[in-house]
């Protein structure tokens, strides 16, 4: 019986790959490097900052090291959060007040930052709702690294077989099987053509997503 709902953050609560990528484009044009949105979709969409940094070295031949990129672009996303956080999906309070009142156990694992998790939880009223959260700077390895997720669970005092991840990118939905989770997953814009075979479920929306898991809770209304 499922007792927890661990939520991803970029892609599943907010809309924020779209922000990814003009900040990533923006970051590469300084170093008169293009980066297409395709691109983009098909290989950086849902990879953490610093992965992608370094395939963006190589690929790109940057005269720079992966780690000053990465420092480069997180600088970037820190000086656009200081302004706007990323926008909710249309459903995300929906959905996530509907987990809440099921007596759901709720937290967050993801690969961004704590500072991107602070913009989204305080701009938008939703710290209330979560009871753990674990991001990229709390963990040794990130996502497709199963850490996050262990460490979520392990703060909601729950085991990882007894939670549900609910994801949207190739890369997080590796990193809930690996910890030994099941994971729903929801395809958008960004993540659509990735292989999200490997995920337990799919939905087509954030609150379908919940309902799926309170079906794992037990019955369902």
């Amino acid at each position: 019986m499922i007792k927890g709902i661990i939520f991803d953050h970029d892609g599943t609560l907010v809309d924020s790959e779209r922000v990814h990528f003009e900040i990533w484009r923006d970051v590469l044009r300084s170093y008169s490097t293009e980066l297409n949105r395709d691109d983009y979709i098909r290989h950086h969409a849902g990879v953490p900052t610093d992965k992608n940094a370094e395939r963006m070295v190589k690929d790109f031949d940057l005269a720079i090291s992966a780690a000053e990129l990465t420092a480069t672009k997180l600088a970037a996303a820190r000086a656009h959060l200081d302004n706007t956080a990323f926008p909710l999906y249309p459903d995300t309070h929906e959905a996530v007040a509907l987990s809440y009142s099921a007596g759901m156990k709720m937290g967050i694992a993801t690969g961004a930052g704590r500072v991107e998790i602070d913009s989204s939880l305080d701009s938008h009223q939703l710290r209330s709702y979560f009871g753990a959260i674990s991001t990229r700077d709390d963990v040794k390895s990130g996502k497709p690294a199963p850490d996050v997720y262990l460490q979520c669970a392990q703060m909601l005092k729950l085991k990882a077989k007894d939670c549900i991840a609910i994801e949207d990118s190739r890369t997080g939905v590796e990193s809930a099987l690996a910890a030994g989770m099941e994971v729903i997953v929801i395809a958008n814009d960004f993540s659509a053509l990735q292989d999200l075979s490997r995920a337990t479920y799919s939905a087509s929306s954030l609150r379908e997503a919940v309902v799926i898991a309170l079906t794992k809770k037990g019955p369902y209304d």
